[in-house]
């Protein structure tokens, strides 16, 4: 029988161990051992989110090692779909996939030869 203070204190600790298993692979130390570790030991913990936690993190762990080994991300692909959904969002739908190309190309380029628009001027003439 566990207490709720013995299953907050494992709910805790749990994501403490996986963040320093990821601090001790930014000093060059491999992941995977741990990772194994960490993975066996949320598998047999008696809180289910945890168990599901650890099955994910079993069945993606090449990809995960990769990854840390690697000290890739998604986090450009990320802030390029946030601008994409932002801009669709504004429009609230295009005529033609060709205009929702056009804006995306607009907003998500890094361009810096465009015009001005031509309604900002007007904006701050007012």
């Amino acid at each position: 029988h566990e207490t709720a203070f013995y299953v907050c204190t494992r709910a805790l600790s749990a994501p403490q161990a996986a963040r320093a298993i990821f601090e001790t692979a930014k000093d060059g130390i491999d992941p995977e051992p741990a990772l194994k570790r960490w993975v066996s030991w949320a598998r047999r913990c008696r809180l289910a989110p945890f168990k599901r936690l650890g099955a994910t993190v079993r069945n993606h762990l090449r990809g995960i090692v990769n990854s840390v080994r690697l000290g890739l991300s998604n986090g450009m692909a990320e802030s390029i779909n946030s601008k994409v959904q932002a801009a669709i969002a504004r429009a609230r739908g295009f005529r033609t996939h060709r205009h929702l190309m056009t804006i995306i190309y607009l907003t998500c380029s890094k361009l810096s030869h465009l015009p001005a628009p031509p309604y900002a001027r007007l904006a701050t003439a007012l």
